[in-house]
């Protein structure tokens, strides 16, 4: 009978042992995602559904996703706690010219190139140095397009590191 409990839980261990890092993800909520990338900044996800940003999976990793509905904005705010050099990627799905990613700092718009207006725009990485208390502001601005498309009408964002702010003398 002991031989068959150990027998079955190693069986058990084995099956978890063989699914896809992907399938945990649906346990890693929004407010959870930035303490596993441990930035030393707060995150601030709006409370009501149509600009919520949730975690979710996209080309075999975890991502964050805006969650903006026809009219409206999808936004959510990091807070920094310390200097540091940030890093991350962003993927926008857009049919629309009318669709568009932004990102702020402090009230300024820093935009990557390409990406306002840019309609479908593949995995691009951005770099920035933030000081202690600046925020930065990450958006998806969704109008009321009549176009029927394929793509997601949404921005993707991963691999948020942080590092050293870069000086240069």
């Amino acid at each position: 009978m002991k031989k068959r409990v150990i027998s079955l839980l190693l069986a058990l261990v084995l099956a978890f042992g063989l699914l896809p890092t992907a399938a945990w993800a649906a346990g890693t909520t929004f407010e959870t995602y930035f303490n596993k990338v441990r930035l030393p900044a707060t995150a601030t996800n709006p409370t009501n559904y149509s600009g919520k940003w949730k975690v979710t999976t996209k080309d075999g990793g975890e991502v964050l996703k805006s969650g903006a509905l026809n009219g409206s904005t999808a936004s959510f705010t990091l807070t920094f706690t310390e200097d540091t050099h940030l890093s991350f990627e962003y993927k926008v799905s857009s049919g629309s010219n009318y669709n568009y990613f932004s990102l702020s700092q402090n009230d300024t718009e820093l935009t990557a190139e390409g990406s306002k207006y840019g309609n479908n725009v593949d995995w691009t990485l951005y770099t920035l140095d933030v000081q202690k208390n600046d925020i930065l502001k990450f958006g998806y601005k969704k109008t009321a397009d009549y176009v029927e498309n394929k793509l997601d009408d949404c921005v993707y964002l991963r691999n948020f590191t942080c590092g050293t702010p870069v000086v240069v003398t």
